[in-house]
């Protein structure tokens, strides 16, 4: 029971990934001429014990005389006893024609679990036979995406964890955990009306099993102010965000969702991005 709801919780991504395509596809790393951090943390069901939480920080760069773009995620995601650590470099090479750019990329990762049993007071803390902690396992996967961007608009299509590597524990054989594969597509538009700036995007998600579908729109106005929402529609339940936030001379934005519904449980379920962005010279 426990492993099956800790696997439901790495479904769970990120829903202001419009701010860094790259957690969904290592072919949108540094294809814009600047180097780019970002800080993202999301937490859901907060007043729950152990509530799921994700935190990721990441960094990208494009590198114009080689036609390539680099990347690097380190993402760590707790819920219940479990713990998971992912460290991802991101390689791409862009093929450029006119005012189009094709672009192909790979992303390699290192997942480290790791489950603490003594957080549900299963065990005895004063028996030192019994083990509280299992000890920390790894294991290598790699993501492929392709990426398509034509003057305002940027498409692409990538699969995750294409070796659906095995992590297996040794202390505890029933908690071993295969990652789930999934398949990833998004397009994103922008355009100008008067003095805003609209940023459609379409999400689609799946594991073959399941299908995750997100319509998102953000509006930049004044080269201020950031207000948007997203409509989120799975098998099992819809959700609703309203997002806002402030951006300052293209360089530095920081968003929040502001409000959210669909989520079952007890808490609130909340999400904030930091992106700072360094034009190259």
């Amino acid at each position: 029971m426990i492993t099956g709801h800790i696997k439901g919780q790495e479904v769970i991504p990120f829903e202001l990934y419009f701010n860094n395509f790259k957690t969904i596809n290592p072919a949108a790393a540094g294809i814009f001429d600047e180097q780019k951090f970002d800080i993202q943390f999301r937490a859901n069901n907060t007043q729950v014990d152990f509530h799921p939480s994700f935190a990721l920080i990441s960094y990208e760069n494009q590198l114009t005389s080689l036609n390539s773009g680099i990347g690097l995620i380190l993402e760590n995601r707790q819920a219940g006893i479990s713990t998971r650590v992912t460290g991802k470099a991101l390689y791409n090479y862009q093929f450029a024609f006119d005012d189009q750019t094709l672009v192909i990329g790979t992303g390699i990762g290192l997942i480290s679990d790791s489950y603490d049993l003594y957080l549900y007071k299963v065990i005895d803390p004063d028996d030192p036979i019994l083990i509280e902690r299992s000890s920390t396992t790894t294991a290598f996967d790699l993501d492929f995406g392709i990426a398509y961007i034509w003057q305002n608009t940027q498409a692409g299509i990538s699969i995750r964890n294409v070796l659906e590597s095995e992590i297996h524990d040794n202390e505890f054989s029933r908690l071993n955990r295969t990652n789930i594969q999934f398949l990833n597509a998004y397009v994103n538009h922008s355009f100008k009306v008067s003095n805003v700036v609209i940023n459609p995007s379409l999400y689609l998600q799946t594991d073959y099993d399941n299908v995750l579908a997100d319509l998102n729109t953000l509006f930049e106005i004044r080269d201020l102010l950031l207000i948007g929402g997203s409509y989120r529609v799975t098998e099992g339940n819809n959700f609703l965000n309203l997002n806002g936030g402030i951006k300052w001379k293209n360089n530095i934005r920081l968003m929040g969702i502001l409000y959210s519904s669909g989520y079952e449980g007890p808490g609130n379920n909340y999400e904030f991005s930091l992106s700072i962005a360094i034009e190259n010279k």
